[in-house]
């Protein structure tokens, strides 16, 4: 069903791993794809503190706080490689649903290392890691010599994919009258094996490129046979050999790859068109401010250029009756570090006081709920030049030079120094950054990709307007700041926070300071304000009621595993808390809207009932402290949420 090899060299020094990957092949495919390679089924050392079998990680039973989830048992003694043993069984003493990590260490009597483990879960999926050694006499080590990882087919209720949806397991049938016919998931397993040779131990050849976890040779695709034969611990059976033609028959009659390369386009929110992707999110939306907004948009491809793009949109709003537009290019400076020199000239609108940093990624949704209810706008006419580079470590950066003209459309004066202005002219320099010490990242034939997304992340972004360059008007600063962590556990259950700030310092219109991320509408009662939630915005607070020259925010979410009510009826419970702080320094500035200030805080809390019919639910927050408003309804809103699970 699926096949792959790898040939990699492996390095450790100053306590970091790193694989460079000399040699690859995957059945069906010219060009590998990079996410499986990075895949991690099991840990390569046995003695790390989270063990981690089938990207989930455990406890080590070797850890050092393992006593408190972990019971043991001395089986027996037994002799490996000529060494007597201790065989010790393990397993996770605390009793919930989520399968636990159990299995046999084989402890050496003398040195008390592992000389061979045998790691396993049993649920859904039953899973399995062994561990082996060789004892190495001149080093008195046991150093690893392979490993083997297998998935078969556990009890489960629902279909299960897996490295893709390239394995599939078929659910049982819940009625324990009926007798299941064996389908061919019954007999399907997941097995792969890692042998290790040439190994060198105390050499002082430094680590090139260290912070990489993985780094993937340009030529390693197109190694010719010797070079397997040269590395396999034994040549192909013919049944593999078949596998391999078999699969890329097939690839090639399915046109697998293309799809796949589709389907990379359309979960990112493109619909490839010849040599241009036809950007999905610049199709239609809807505000207050501009109606529907009818657009079209796309950026070339690799088809086109690989080193060179365009990029551009046009849009159309049918209640302001304006058109909108965007025209773009690039040019790759570096393919290896994904560095792009980018200029761009914009004609459009965009939500006041909103915060945007310049390196979060983009996110494709379907249906965007909360531009909907915005009714407050500006124009812009902006003239920008950035260089995005991934150059640093663990980072990914935006500089950017901006001259920008701005117009707000609502009732807006800004005084600076006794002049009013309409609006007026920025010239500004920016510095956005996103740094994630903690993640895994992968140096591939295209570039530097981020294999595992590890917390906490942190992101910074400066912003300094430039005096008397390009007819700028006003002198200031922005400061804006965020940092993210979630954690998994192994029941199901996740918890995220997110603690985020910005401070304006200077002259800075209301149409660049801080709104918090209001999501409720101007509107009498709680059955009127009922509209889809966002993601991290204030449910109850309503647009324009606060602004801000800074500000600082914090949410709390935390997950409960899915509950089933039905078969095909099982909600996910949120519980959510939200709260901010915040100040207007110059409020003398801003002549026009009314609003209030965040000095005493403001605070929500609620809870979402997520995905209770086909991705849709419902949720419910509560607004509470010294802002809570007279009238109770007042602070209640109910809102609609709706989650799509994409993947490949």
């Amino acid at each position: 069903m699926f096949q792959t090899e790898k040939i990699s060299q492996y390095q450790f020094a100053n306590k970091k791993l790193k694989e460079t990957i000399l040699g690859t092949k995957m059945a069906g495919f010219k060009q590998p794809v990079y996410e499986i390679i990075a895949f991690n089924l099991q840990s390569i050392s046995i003695y790390d503190s989270k063990y981690e079998l089938f990207e989930t990680k455990y406890n080590n039973p070797v850890s050092d706080d393992a006593l408190k989830d972990y019971n043991y048992k001395l089986l027996d003694t037994a002799a490996i490689k000529g060494r007597n043993t201790f065989m010790i069984y393990f397993k996770n003493k605390q009793k919930r649903k989520a399968a636990g990590l159990e299995g046999v260490l084989y402890i050496d009597q003398e040195n008390f290392a592992i000389a061979k483990a045998v790691m396993r879960i049993k649920g859904v999926l039953d899973i399995s890691g062994i561990h082996e050694f060789e004892y190495v006499p001149q080093e008195k080590i046991w150093f690893p010599s392979n490993t083997t990882f297998k998935i078969v087919k556990g009890k489960n209720d629902d279909d299960i994919n897996i490295l893709g949806g390239t394995i599939q397991f078929d659910g049982d049938s819940e009625d324990a009258f009926t007798t299941r016919k064996k389908s061919a998931s019954d007999f399907t397993y997941v097995l792969s094996e890692s042998n290790n040779s040439d190994i060198h131990y105390n050499t002082i050849t430094p680590i090139k490129d260290p912070s990489y976890y993985i780094e993937i040779k340009d030529d390693a695709s197109t190694k010719p046979e010797e070079f397997w034969n040269e590395y396999r611990k034994e040549n192909l059976d013919l049944k593999s050999q078949r596998t391999y033609q078999l699969l890329d028959s097939i690839s090639i009659n399915k046109r697998i790859e293309k799809r796949l390369w589709l389907g990379r386009k359309i979960i990112n929110g493109y619909i490839p068109i010849g040599p241009v992707d036809l950007d999905l999110k610049k199709v239609i939306s809807y505000n207050n401010y501009e109606g529907f907004r009818l657009g079209l948009g796309g950026i070339t491809n690799d088809r086109f250029s690989k080193r060179f793009r365009i990029e551009g949109y046009g849009a159309y709003g049918t209640k302001d009756g304006n058109f909108k537009y965007n025209l773009g290019s690039g040019i790759l400076m570096d393919k290896n570090t994904n560095t792009w020199l980018n200029g761009s000239y914009t004609d459009d609108v965009r939500e006041i006081a909103s915060t945007v940093f310049a390196v979060d990624k983009r996110v494709f949704k379907i249906y965007d709920p909360r531009p909907i209810n915005i009714s407050t706008f500006y124009h812009y006419i902006s003239w920008k030049t950035n260089l995005q580079t991934k150059i640093i470590p663990k980072t990914e950066a935006v500089f950017e030079l901006a001259r920008t003209y701005v117009e707000p459309k609502f009732d807006y004066l800004f005084n600076h120094n006794g002049q009013l202005y309409s609006h007026y002219v920025m010239t500004t320099a920016m510095a956005s950054i996103v740094w994630a010490p903690f993640s895994n990242f992968m140096q591939t034939p295209t570039g530097r990709s981020e294999t595992e997304k590890r917390f906490p992340r942190f992101t910074f972004q400066f912003t300094q307007s430039l005096p008397n360059v390009l007819d700028n008007d006003f002198s200031f600063a922005k400061i804006d700041f965020k940092t993210e962590y979630e954690k998994k556990y192994l029941d199901g259950q996740k918890t995220s926070l997110l603690f985020q700030g910005g401070y304006a310092l200077g002259d800075v219109p209301i149409t660049h300071l801080y709104n918090t991320m209001p999501n409720n509408l101007n509107k009498e009662t709680v059955i009127q304000r009922i509209t889809f939630s966002g993601r991290n915005s204030f449910e109850t607070m309503y647009f324009n009621e606060f602004f801000s020259s800074e500000y600082l925010f914090f949410q709390i979410k935390h997950g409960f595993n899915r509950v089933k009510i039905f078969k095909k009826v099982r909600p996910s419970l949120v519980l959510v808390t939200r709260m901010a702080w915040g100040n207007m320094e110059k409020p003398e500035q801003h002549i026009g809207p009314a609003y209030k200030t965040l000095d005493k805080g403001f605070f929500e809390s609620g809870l979402e009932l997520n995905k209770i019919f086909k991705g849709f639910g419902l949720s419910g927050f509560y607004r509470y402290g010294p802002n809570q408003l007279p009238k109770i309804e007042d602070n209640i809103a109910v809102k609609i949420s709706y989650v799509l699970d994409l993947g490949l």
